[in-house]
């Protein structure tokens, strides 16, 4: 299924550049970047989401899917100068985490299932987070 995903919207664009008749980039840099984004997007979370949920159940699948704009902000701190860290950011941050740990409800103790799939969900997500934190850069 996620392949037709991405048959269907590499149609559209090709669909959107010929109509609007303009030029594919040329530049290698823009191709790489490309490349980088969609492994990170597309090609490596995926899969990782596909193995993992057939270890873990489509409900904590879906909680650890939640965790991407944690992700996303420790990469975006990591890798844009521009953004510092600040209370607030440390404090959304924090909140974020506390969320998931409710919905995951710790207190009653957490049934994880096999431990690959929940490393290969959470892979999924960080991908998504770098991914995200790239693109920004």
């Amino acid at each position: 299924m996620g392949a037709l995903r991405c048959l269907f919207g590499a149609a559209a664009l090709w669909t959107m550049v010929l109509v609007s008749r303009d030029r594919m980039p040329r530049d290698p840099k823009v191709w790489w970047h490309t490349m980088v984004v969609a492994l990170l997007l597309n090609t490596v979370p995926f899969p990782l989401f596909s193995f993992g949920e057939t270890r873990i159940s489509s409900v904590l699948a879906g909680v650890w899917n939640a965790t991407t704009p944690l992700a996303t902000l420790v990469f975006v701190l990591m890798l844009v100068p521009a953004e510092r860290p600040n209370a607030r950011r440390l404090v959304g941050m924090a909140t974020g985490f506390l969320g998931v740990l409710v919905v995951l409800g710790v207190w009653q103790g957490i049934e994880t299932g096999p431990f690959v799939g929940t490393l290969a969900c959470l892979g999924a997500t960080t991908c998504y987070g770098a991914a995200f934190a790239y693109t920004r850069r």
